[in-house]
């Protein structure tokens, strides 16, 4: 992975173990499958399908590749029930 020009937020202090300030100020976190379906389950939410979307971005001109990998799914929030 690479991190640019990101700064690693410790933990304690309100970001979590996986998360990054950008140099615009806005803060990145990584989560795993594992981890992002149990807070989906733990908020309510029944989960239909979730899996990794990678892609790659090139940048002809600079003929430079940017990996990526997001998190993708589908939740379903139970009609009538808590929450």
């Amino acid at each position: 992975l690479r991190f640019g020009a990101r700064q690693h937020v410790p933990r304690g202090s309100g970001g979590g173990g996986s998360t990054f300030r950008r140099e615009d100020g806005t803060l990145s976190t990584f989560f795993g499958l594992e981890e992002a379906r149990e807070m989906f389950v733990r908020a309510g939410f029944a989960v239909e399908d979730l899996e990794y979307a990678c892609v790659i971005n090139r940048n002809r001109k600079e003929k430079t590749e940017m990996r990526r990998c997001f998190l993708h799914g589908t939740f379903l929030k139970p009609v009538g029930g808590e929450g």
